[in-house]
């Protein structure tokens, strides 16, 4: 009984999530949607939870600290929603640390937050009671690998450059502008509540 509720508290988060990412970068949502429906095609493949744009998902089931950490192999311009579930007092320990911008969060259990994990460094802080309390989260994430085999057309960098070289050479220029692309794929405040029907009036924005 308790895997059956475990279960479908991930399949609520990831469904929030979904919905959340496709109204705060609806850019970007596209351009994973765009990547989830191309690896659809591929045999053996299938979605972790139907609404979910996001090709891999994990479970942190240890209380051990998460020391500051970038994740240079997720998509370097992507969103990674991340929720903490578990008994921890989330005021004494347990924080979202964000050593870029010298922030510490306070995130009770089912807390969901996102970050751009490739850039950020981020972990939490200890625990109070490590011996009474657990902290856990669930995290999803799009691999750059994905983006890249994709943009090679179906192949590894290596195969590409060893099989086409002068295909590889064309990619790869391409590719020199994937993180200017990638920026602009993010949306600006004005432009969500635009996109949600209530758009800002600049002459009376503070």
């Amino acid at each position: 009984m308790d895997f059956f509720r475990l279960a479908f508290f991930f399949l609520k988060k990831a469904h929030l999530f979904a919905a959340s990412f496709r109204i705060w970068a609806p850019r970007l949502w596209e351009h994973y949607n765009d990547t989830i429906k191309r690896l659809e095609g591929c045999p053996g493949t299938s979605r972790n939870f139907d609404s979910s744009v996001f090709p891999c998902a994990c479970l942190n089931l240890g209380c051990t600290v998460c020391c500051f950490h970038r994740d240079p192999r997720n998509l370097p311009y992507g969103w990674n929603p991340v929720t903490v579930f578990g008994p921890f007092d989330h005021r004494e320990g347990g924080h979202i640390v964000l050593e870029d911008f010298n922030l510490m969060i306070q995130a009770p259990h089912g807390t969901s937050y996102a970050i751009m994990g490739a850039c950020v460094s981020h972990g939490n802080a200890p625990l109070a009671d490590p011996v009474r309390e657990h902290r856990s989260s669930f995290t999803q994430y799009m691999p750059g690998g994905l983006r890249r085999w994709l943009d090679n057309g179906g192949a590894t960098d290596k195969y590409l450059r060893e099989n086409d070289p002068v295909e590889f050479k064309r990619v790869q220029a391409w590719k020199s502008g994937n993180w200017e692309r990638g920026v602009g794929m993010l949306s600006t405040l004005d432009e969500v509540m635009e996109w949600l029907g209530h758009p800002v009036d600049k002459d009376q924005a503070v």
